[in-house]
């Protein structure tokens, strides 16, 4: 028998993480990747080990962007330079969008009917 292996994360495990992710960003005192895998390990230990690595980097890799994309579109907002300007509207713009975080399909989207 073949070892069963879903095309997406389950409920559960997408549920933890909501709750994980942003704690683990607060571990501020302890922000070394060992460190925080074993946070994951000893406060959300449903999470399967495996995943815990690249949980880690996975968050701080995007926390990082997503402070740099802040500190840009604030930094250059109300610059006289008109392109550091406009690339800044289009950093917060791509804030506003992440901020929103990730949508499901609509099921008449996946039943090839149009939404409106």
């Amino acid at each position: 028998m073949s070892e069963y292996r879903p095309a997406q994360m389950s409920m559960m495990l997408t549920s933890v993480l909501e709750q994980a992710v942003p704690e683990l960003l607060e571990q501020h005192h302890r922000y070394q990747e060992d460190q925080l895998v074993e946070f994951l390990a000893k406060y959300y230990p449903e999470i399967p080990g495996t995943l815990r690595g690249p949980i880690v980097a996975a968050a701080t890799l995007g926390a990082k962007r997503v402070a740099l994309m802040h500190v840009h579109a604030e930094k250059n907002a109300l610059s006289g330079d008109t392109k550091k300007k406009q690339m800044a509207a289009e950093a917060a713009s791509s804030l506003s969008f992440w901020a929103l975080g990730m949508r499901s399909p609509f099921r008449s989207a996946s039943l090839g009917e149009l939404v409106s």
